[in-house]
């Protein structure tokens, strides 16, 4: 049987070498090359992402628009950071593109739109993404 963990503190060693301490209940964290995600609880920052740590391309600036929604799922790459919406399984993404233009915007073989996910996985230079069983069975 699993369980879902809180964590009240997020240690991070960021490249310099220096220890910070960001207070807050996680539901779940993200290490990335250089940068650490995470989704955090409690009062108006229920299921919100929150980042830290290098931000050389954009990959810790959570863009305001994803800053005010809840966040299922987060994936820090290393240039870039993942996350799933609660409300509808959309993929967002913020940090660095090879691509002109928003890093989730090429297609995905096989979806007719960028919703239903239910899992993401950032990686060095690409996100995979699988979506959920109900909206592949009634697709």
């Amino acid at each position: 049987m699993m369980r879902a963990a809180a964590y009240s503190a997020l240690w991070l060693l960021v490249f310099a070498g220096q220890a910070q301490t960001q207070q807050y209940t996680y539901v779940a964290i993200s290490a990335g090359y250089e940068h650490t995600c995470g989704i955090v609880m409690g009062g108006t920052a229920n299921r919100r992402a929150i980042c830290f740590g290098d931000d050389t391309y954009g990959q810790s600036t959570v863009p305001s628009e994803v800053a005010s929604m809840p966040i299922s799922v987060i994936s820090a790459g290393r240039r870039h950071t993942a996350a799933l919406r609660v409300v509808d399984g959309a993929m967002v993404c913020w940090g660095w593109s090879t691509f002109s233009g928003d890093i989730c915007s090429t297609a995905v073989p096989g979806s007719a739109d960028n919703r239903d996910y239910a899992h993401i996985c950032a990686t060095s230079a690409f996100t995979c993404a699988i979506k959920s069983l109900t909206s592949a069975t009634s697709a």
